[in-house]
């Protein structure tokens, strides 16, 4: 028989904001749109298990770092959580979650709220699997967040801490933009993007892209748009814009030089798309004061 226990381990760390703090939170102009009610850290989690058929009133996120557990929503199906692995559950979910009997998790954990939170995690439930690096900077942050509040669960401390959890968000929303792709769109778009900047000094048509990623110049087309926002070659425009406007601020090059090191033989073709990009002219942004 599976034993459950909520909560109580040897070293964990929990807290919970006072709700006279989380009304200041929901009504202050910055803190509305993100802010978090509970966080806390279980290690080795013997037993832990949680239900609530209701769901909880923030946002939870769960980011297993050792041993292993699962998480089951409302649509009855259960998802196994392993070091790297982050679950989502938003507001109002109905949901279950605990440990694994023979591998037990840990796993840092945060409640969190405000207007703003689904445009970074979405409305359903999933699981993020966070690579290394994103893990690393992720607990990072959370330790950053603590080291705040251990100091005073204060107003300054809650508006820091708000703005740590808006970038622990981000990663996650990195994260379900690309869920929402198949790997191989990802490829696909990554390939492009790697060719283009390795020929940032050259002319490129979409022929050419398309051969290289071996796909046709409609489906590259269409999943520029849909990834990017841009078609292919305006992409490519606007990283040969964003180049031009280091070499600006970075060097003495003339715009004629600048142009022709970006594959731009006519400057006067060159300044207009720059300024199409920019809304500015290349001699106009380089007399910004900027910084």
């Amino acid at each position: 028989m599976t034993q459950k226990k909520p909560d109580g381990f040897t070293n964990q760390r929990i807290l919970v904001v006072p709700e006279s703090l989380s009304v200041h939170c929901r009504n202050h102009p910055i803190m509305e749109s993100i802010y978090f009610t509970d966080i806390g850290f279980f290690p080795y989690a013997m037993h832990h298990f949680r239900e609530r058929s209701a769901g909880a009133l923030g946002t939870i996120l769960i980011c297993c770092v050792e041993g292993s557990g699962w998480v089951q929503t409302n649509d009855g199906r259960r998802q196994f959580l392993s070091p790297g692995h982050t679950a989502i559950i938003p507001a109002g979910t109905p949901h279950q979650y605990g440990a694994d009997e023979a591998d037990p998790w840990s796993i840092y954990w945060i409640h969190v709220a405000g207007s703003q939170v689904s445009l970074f995690v979405g409305e359903e439930p999933w699981v993020a699997s966070l690579h290394a690096r994103d893990l690393k900077r992720w607990i990072k942050l959370f330790e950053q967040c603590w080291e705040l509040l251990e100091l005073g669960v204060t107003i300054p401390s809650m508006l820091d801490g708000s703005q740590i959890i808006r970038q622990m968000l981000a990663i996650l929303h990195h994260y379900r933009t690309n869920t929402l792709h198949s790997d191989k769109q990802n490829d696909y778009l990554m390939q492009a993007i790697q060719y283009m900047k390795q020929r940032l000094h050259k002319t490129m048509n979409l022929t050419e892209l398309a051969q290289h990623v071996n796909v046709s110049k409609s489906y590259l087309i269409a999943l520029f748009k849909q990834q990017t926002g841009y078609a292919p070659i305006d992409y490519l425009l606007r990283m040969k814009i964003q180049r031009a406007c280091r070499e600006l601020d970075m060097t003495d090059r003339s715009i004629k030089e600048i142009a022709a090191q970006l594959g731009f033989h006519d400057p006067y073709y060159f300044s207009r798309q720059f300024s199409r990009v920019m809304s500015i002219s290349p001699t106009a942004y380089r007399q910004l004061n900027k910084g």
